[in-house]
């Protein structure tokens, strides 16, 4: 049985997060591989990516470090192996919708595998699948997208530990501070590449930038600099601002 299946695929980026979806309408018959296509009937199914919380931030960190999200990978496979459809669609900043026009074979009521893949270049980002079902129309009460959990496998996706450096200090109140951070696996080997979201806890000593540079307020205190993997695994460092002393006086 042949399934058209027309696929809208949201070629977006909303708030710097790239949204794709999929619709499919098919149409289903008694066997996927029989010559006989008699009595076709239309069936249904719909699928998109369900981000984490932190996708956002994940998303602006992996293009500070040179990894923008640039394509997506859709394959829907027959468990366990028999891949139906593989297609990959590059996606711009601004980039309208677009409709795939997707040919699989299935029978009614089948249960098939969907899986997402956002790269940058050949670089697996984020993916995930999920069980999809081509529902006969009549019996499908509508066509709500199964959503497909995407999660994170892209360069220090396997961190257990971060190091942050320089370490605790005393630092000037009106100099920026350049801070670094490198991600290690449960066996103590550094993980190259990995893109860290910076954060401190307390905005009103300074700011720090995508890239790790502090820029003090100019007030005084204790300032705790945290880099995060996009798994949330975390390293601080606590910088003690203090203003330079105003003069030097030679008192013996």
């Amino acid at each position: 049985m042949s399934v058209l299946a027309r696929h809208s695929v949201n070629r977006a980026w909303r708030s710097a997060l790239l949204l794709v979806g999929a619709i499919g309408v098919a149409m289903c018959v008694d066997s996927p591989t029989s010559p006989r296509s008699r009595n076709p009937q239309p069936a249904n199914f719909a699928f998109a990516p369900q981000w984490e919380s932190s996708a956002h931030q994940a998303v602006m960190a992996l293009a500070a470090d040179g990894l923008p999200l640039d394509r997506v990978r859709i394959v829907i496979v027959r468990p366990v192996h028999d891949t139906l459809k593989d297609t990959t669609v590059v996606m711009h900043a601004g980039d309208p919708p677009i409709t795939l026009e997707l040919t699989v074979k299935a029978v009614p009521e089948e249960q098939l595998s969907a899986g997402m893949q956002f790269k940058s270049g050949e670089t697996i980002l984020f993916e995930g699948t999920a069980a999809v079902v081509a529902h006969l129309a009549a019996a499908a009460a509508s066509s709500t997208p199964t959503e497909i959990k995407v999660t994170y496998v892209g360069p220090g996706a396997s961190a257990t530990s971060v190091a942050v450096a320089p370490g605790a200090g005393i630092y000037s109140t009106t100099g920026a501070i350049q801070f670094s951070a490198k991600a290690f696996d449960s066996t103590k080997t550094e993980l190259l590449n990995t893109p860290f979201i910076w954060s401190v806890n307390d905005a009103a000593l300074g700011v720090i930038s995508t890239a790790g540079l502090f820029t003090p307020s100019g007030k005084r205190g204790d300032v705790v600099v945290t880099a995060a993997t996009l798994k949330d695994v975390k390293g601080t460092t606590t910088a003690t601002l203090a203003p330079p002393p105003a003069s030097i006086v030679i008192v013996s």
